[in-house]
């Protein structure tokens, strides 16, 4: 048989989704897919039949589609596929958990490659998805330049070919941030301009390594109660945090890093490999396109709507939404703006421990084995 005969080529032809939904000129998504299960032999899954309008031509209601919590199966996978070819607003799909194998990722891999809207991807949770899906997401992502996010933690793809896929979406979001104009969109919240007057401050005393000593910490923290209005009383804080500092392992010479972890977040120890940690997570989701080095030694951006993916990144698990809630709320953020390497690194560098919290998984401290992060 010639390649070219191949039926299975089929799916990856380019089509059109609005194209698709004349076939279903006069019904709703949820008749679509009723049709569509019964083409292929299979009951409608009951959970996906709520999440679709069952108003004529609602093609363009329904932005997220959620299978994780339910099990789709392979014949439904494929009415599913077909139906998401016509969901012409689809942003976001995931299909974690459920079981999924290479087959079902060159479906798919094909729809994805030609979809209109499609920008987020999880197929996380699919231990039998190996190097061929893998491949198959690549090649995805390679036509469609829209899709800057999959999320593949927990399957049996090979770390190169997730590291190739992660960095496709990276290459991706660079792509559509420069398309949509490439500008920077800082916040303005009360705690962000404290934050750039402390940087003021620290550059105006750092030498020629961009370095402060140690013991022009206590100067620094006397700086941040002058800004936040608490110089009268100085002398009651600046007794207790000098009395704690040793206890957190301040350097000799103190970095405009460390000094963001040692005088703007209380009670936490510096580590050098964290933050070289975040770093390196920073420089990855980077959309600047005009590298540069500034007075502190890092320039860049990351988009705030990355949060969730730099989650994932950095923890290998889906992020609940409070998490991400907490962690835009920390500096008044919303998902059209952008933040800095000083801004990312007081939200993401880890806080004290604390019971009763949500803890996250990290491989990426300092110790040899797994530890555990607490926010709050």
């Amino acid at each position: 048989m010639e390649v070219d005969s191949d039926p299975r080529l089929d799916i990856l032809k380019p089509y059109n989704a609005y194209d698709l939904q004349q076939e279903f000129e006069d019904d709703s998504p949820l008749e679509a897919y009723t049709r569509l299960c019964a083409q292929h032999e299979c009951k409608p899954n009951s959970h996906v039949s709520r999440l679709l309008s069952n108003t004529a031509n609602g093609w363009d209601t329904l932005s997220v589609l959620d299978v994780s919590k339910t099990y789709i199966g392979p014949k439904g996978f494929i009415s599913l596929i077909n139906l998401c070819c016509r969901l012409s607003s689809l942003r976001r799909l995931c299909l974690a958990d459920n079981f999924l194998q290479n087959e079902s990722i060159w479906h798919l891999a094909g729809m994805a490659m030609h979809h209109p809207t499609l920008t987020e991807i999880d197929i996380s949770q699919n231990e039998f998805i190996s190097w061929t899906g893998g491949m198959c997401i690549a090649q995805a992502l390679l036509g469609n330049v829209q899709i800057t996010s999959i999320w593949l933690y927990q399957t049996a793809i090979p770390p190169s070919v997730a590291q190739g896929i992660f960095q496709q979406t990276r290459r991706n979001a660079v792509a559509m941030f420069v398309a949509q104009g490439g500008c920077r969109n800082p916040g303005d919240h009360a705690q962000l301009i404290k934050l750039r007057a402390i940087q003021r401050f620290f550059e105006a005393m750092q030498g020629e390594d961009r370095c402060i000593a140690k013991d022009a910490l206590e100067s620094g923290f006397k700086e941040r109660l002058r800004i936040e209005g608490k110089d009268l009383t100085a002398y009651d804080y600046t007794a207790d945090f000098m009395a704690s500092l040793n206890e957190r392992e301040p350097p000799e010479r103190v970095s405009w890093d460390a000094f963001i972890v040692l005088v703007m977040l209380e009670g936490v120890k510096y580590s050098s490999t964290l933050v070289s940690a975040l770093r390196k997570v920073f420089l990855e989701f980077d959309v600047c396109y005009l590298k540069a080095v500034d007075a502190i030694g890092v320039n860049g951006y990351v988009e705030v709507r990355s949060f969730a993916d730099i989650y994932v990144r950095l923890y290998e698990q889906k992020p609940e939404e409070e998490d991400i809630t907490y962690l835009q709320d920390l500096l008044g953020l919303t998902n059209g703006q952008t933040v800095d390497w000083s801004e990312f690194l007081y939200i993401w560098y880890h806080r004290r421990l604390q019971a009763g919290k949500r803890s996250v998984g990290s491989t990426l401290t300092p110790l040899s084995r797994t530890t555990f992060l607490w926010h709050y």
